[in-house]
Formats: structure tokens, sequence, C-alpha cells
């Protein structure tokens, strides 16, 4: 693991268990902005109301995953934000990263959130840090 330093300690029945926060301003068709967290080195626009949130560390596997927004200036839409992938597993090498869409919540189409410092997506990972992949009984 890097040299990232945990905060506090999280109590859960998933040994080695850790919370990422993340907030950050969609841009309408521009790069995002990351206006608060940790454990998270990017957060990439790639198409029309999608993501890629790379992290700053490697884990051995995503136990959950919730995203919530905020819109200050939805412009008459309803939004919702869900996650399409998410390749966080002890197997392999490399970046490891979750991927957004955002919908419109009517028609289902990716759509861009307009900028504005109000707009916000948030996303909350809890990720297994060490020993063996999530196990099949639920908790270790």
């Amino acid at each position: 693991m890097s040299n990232f330093a945990w905060p506090s300690s999280l109590k859960s029945m998933v040994r080695d268990g850790k919370l990422i926060g993340i907030s950050f301003q969609p841009q309408g068709s521009s790069a995002p902005v990351i206006v608060s967290g940790q454990g998270v080195t990017s957060v990439t626009r790639t198409g029309t109301g999608a993501f890629t949130v790379t992290l700053a560390n490697q884990f051995r596997a995503l136990v959950s995953a919730q995203t919530t927004m905020q819109l200050a200036s939805p412009g008459g839409v309803a939004y919702q934000c869900v996650i399409t992938g998410a390749n966080v597993t002890g197997a392999g090498t490399g970046a490891q990263t979750v991927t957004l869409l955002v919908q419109n919540a009517s028609t289902g189409a990716a759509a861009d959130i307009s900028e504005n410092a109000g707009n916000i997506i948030n996303l909350s990972l809890f990720v297994k840090s060490s020993g063996t992949s999530y196990p099949a009984g639920g908790v270790e």
C-alpha cells in the first residue's frame, strides 16, 4: 500500500475495511473538479455523463458503494447517478477504478450536469484493504 495515511479506524464486521469518500463537481462537458475527499488520484470525464474515478491505492475487494447528488441547478431535469463498473479486486495489477454514469431519470439517457458550484456528486466506497478476497459467507 502506498504512503496514504488513514486518519482513523472504521469499526465493522469486515477486517481491514476502509471508507473512501469523495465529492466532485461535474462541469458539463468539461473536466470535473474534485471538491473534497481522499484516497482518489483523479476523476475523469469519459463521455456524456460518464466518469472514471481512479483510486490511490490497491484494495482486495469492494464491499459496497453508494452515490448521492446535490444539485443547485438541475434545470428542470431529474437526474440519477449509477455505478456502472468497479475494478477493485486483489487479482490483477494496475489502477483500480470505479465508473459512474449520470442519467436523465425519466428517459435513462446519459446526461451532463451543468457547471455550478452547487452541483456535486458524492461517492462513498467501502473497501477491504488486506487479506484474502471478500469471503463467500459475507464476513471475515
